[in-house]
């Protein structure tokens, strides 16, 4: 289904999850790498996702039928996920007491939101995540798991630094991935391959 492609094209090109640091944490790895390698992916993926999205999607799914608008793409980028992001950093940087003070109530927040939109996808979603078959959720295994020994490779000599490269580039972030699908390609199979691949 040349669609469900085009979803895990969507993911590849969307990396820099911020579940990346707190894994790498859980997994003792170095956190600091970790959200240094997650900034530079989430930033650079507004210029970068759109463009090779335009290029490689018709490539990919053997349909030239399927396209992306990469500047309207790029605007839903920059407001999804480049202005909230430059945001904190600003506070952070100007006027750090505040950032102290709202960075509980933020991340209780993130949590509610984060577990709210889940059930939700999961509840609209539910019967076509029923029909994915088990080749297809082995596939997903293997292509996380080949994403993780890549990282792991290229994470350098330290343990610490090979754990955060391996969880940091193989995390994609799933939350931009359906943004961007369901702008696009609302309603197919590529919503379903996002959130099936994001929820192994």
């Amino acid at each position: 289904e040349p669609t469900a492609a085009a979803g895990f094209l969507i993911l590849a090109v969307c990396p820099g999850a911020p579940y990346a640091p707190p894994l790498t944490a859980l997994a003792r790895g170095h956190v600091a790498v970790s959200a240094g390698l997650m900034m530079v992916l989430a930033g650079s993926s507004v210029v970068v996702a759109p463009l090779l999205l335009s290029v490689l999607l018709p490539v990919t799914t053997g349909s030239g039928e399927l396209r992306v608008d990469a500047l309207r793409m790029f605007g839903t980028i920059l407001v999804t996920q480049l202005l909230p992001l430059s945001s904190g950093l600003a506070m952070n940087h100007w006027r750090p007491d505040l950032a102290a003070r709202l960075l509980k109530p933020a991340v209780a927040v993130g949590k509610i939101l984060n577990i709210a939109a889940i059930g939700l996808i999961l509840l609209a979603q539910a019967r076509q995540l029923m029909e994915i078959r088990l080749i297809g959720i082995l596939a997903m295994l293997l292509w996380l798991s080949l994403s993780l020994v890549l990282g792991w490779l290229a994470g350098g000599p330290q343990d610490k630094c090979r754990r955060a490269v391996a969880l940091t580039t193989s995390i994609r972030n799933v939350g931009l991935g359906v943004v961007i699908t369901t702008s696009a390609f609302a309603g197919t199979p590529a919503v379903t391959a996002v959130l099936a691949y994001g929820l192994v």
